[in-house]
């Protein structure tokens, strides 16, 4: 099985039969789907519902929840209404702030796992009244959360680009945090060698932390999952680390 476990439903008319078409040429068999809204040229909770509903056999739904303006409450809602899981980005306040706790603790409650984007961020909108700061997103405020929330299965997107250190450093040391591999066939991936995953990856078990995820656009998804089968294969994994990778930890 495959699943991406970190996809996007975009803005662009027709977006979600490409990805579903995609999908299925590529063979991935279930997709994690949020919708980021305006500030990402994307469409939202509402069309997201939408889509697994018309979906099942295809879209995990994610919902997005807006921390330091959604609550607790939200939280209840997406679950109640059929989303599997949670999407965080682009907070008021760093991610740790006792202000989100309640929040988190909602979806601990409700068996809901947590995708933190995390590092440096890009948006299709700018200005002031965003409010937007990377500084915010560091995977070390996962830590906190992870701690204080045990029962909170926590994703730290991207490897915290530029923290890759510190992203996997967490993962290693606290139960449940988990890094994806996500990111655009052209970006940071193409600058680090097989040895820099070799490094950040070392300890014993390393790869039953590590999911895997596309999050680009349906266009550039064959070649992600080209790169990342190559980066595979070129570690060394075991037919077993390359199934859990690509699906099985994120299934279970």
């Amino acid at each position: 099985m495959i699943i991406d476990a970190h996809s996007h439903y975009l803005g662009e008319q027709g977006y979600l039969e490409k990805l579903i078409a995609e999908y299925q040429h590529l063979g991935i068999e279930k997709g994690c789907i949020s919708g980021l809204g305006p500030l990402f040229g994307h469409k939202g909770n509402d069309e997201v519902e939408q889509a697994f509903l018309k979906c099942p056999d295809a879209i995990i739904g994610f919902g997005y929840v807006r921390l330091g303006t959604d609550d607790a409450a939200s939280v209840k809602e997406l679950f109640s209404r059929g989303f599997k899981g949670l999407k965080f980005t682009c907070p008021p306040a760093n991610y740790d702030h006792a202000d989100f706790y309640s929040v988190y603790e909602q979806a601990e409650k409700q068996g809901m796992p947590a995708l933190f984007h995390c590092g440096i961020v890009v948006t299709a909108r700018g200005g002031r009244q965003w409010n937007v700061s990377s500084a915010r997103m560091r995977p070390a405020f996962l830590d906190t959360i992870a701690r204080a929330f045990p029962g909170l299965n926590i994703i730290c997107a991207h490897m915290g680009v530029p923290w890759f250190e510190e992203a996997t450093t967490i993962a290693r040391l606290v139960d449940n945090v988990y890094v994806d591999i996500t990111g655009s066939p052209d970006g940071w991936r193409l600058q680090k060698s097989t040895a820099f995953f070799e490094e950040l990856f070392y300890w014993e078990g390393a790869y039953n932390k590590v999911i895997w995820g596309t999050d680009v656009h349906c266009n550039d998804m064959e070649a992600a999952l080209d790169r990342d089968r190559r980066l595979l294969r070129e570690l060394g994994l075991t037919e077993e680390q390359t199934g859990k990778v690509f699906g099985g930890t994120m299934a279970g």
